[in-house]
């Protein structure tokens, strides 16, 4: 697929996703209605994505259930992986949509819960103290909250992205996962991940 087909499809889901709430329709917060004029890229990035990692992953748009989530993301599924529970490659667009956060990443609701994944470091993005980063991904309920659950995230506004950087760093993100997931495998005790 070409680059610029790709860029404009990420630059198109950001500007959209950015809309204030004054700018979006009545029907927004119905899923399948909101997703509507965007769907065709998400399509196309998805398609994209699949290009990218191994025959057996899965990648699946998050944007939320019956109602529309604050943050839009794309993760790359390892097997037996989930968003609500596992280790993931994700691509997560940025609620002012100013850009994008892409990298390996600890799924919110299962960090801290499930000992295996809480072994897995990740960076923080968001820190007590009032930094904030350029991008943010964090919603307003817990299981929403994205900045602190990438291992190696990777800012880009929409005034940066580069599909070339973007794949060279998805690639490494998926090298990371798989590691993670490898060294998960190796201290449980059961081998369910």
């Amino acid at each position: 697929m070409e680059y610029n087909t790709i860029k404009e499809s990420l630059l198109k889901i950001c500007a959209f996703w950015g809309r204030g709430k004054d700018e979006r329709p009545a029907d927004w917060y119905s899923t399948r209605v909101a997703l509507r004029p965007i769907n065709e890229d998400l399509v196309r990035i998805r398609e994209w994505l699949t290009g990218l990692c191994d025959k057996d992953w899965k990648i699946h748009i998050g944007s939320g259930w019956g109602a529309v989530s604050e943050i839009l993301y794309i993760t790359m599924l390892p097997p037996k992986q989930k968003s609500s529970d596992g280790l993931y490659v994700a691509i997560c667009f940025g609620k002012a949509g100013n850009g994008l956060v892409s990298g390996c990443a600890v799924s919110c609701t299962s960090h801290g819960t499930n000992v295996r994944l809480a072994d897995i470091p990740t960076e923080q993005r968001m820190r007590d103290g009032g930094y904030a980063p350029t991008i943010n991904v964090d919603g307003r309920k817990p299981n929403a909250r994205y900045n602190n659950h990438f291992v190696n995230p990777q800012e880009m506004s929409v005034n940066e992205i580069d599909i070339a950087r973007l794949i060279e760093h998805l690639r490494i993100s998926i090298w990371i996962c798989k590691a993670g997931i490898a060294y998960i495998k190796s201290v449980s005790t059961d081998s369910e991940c």
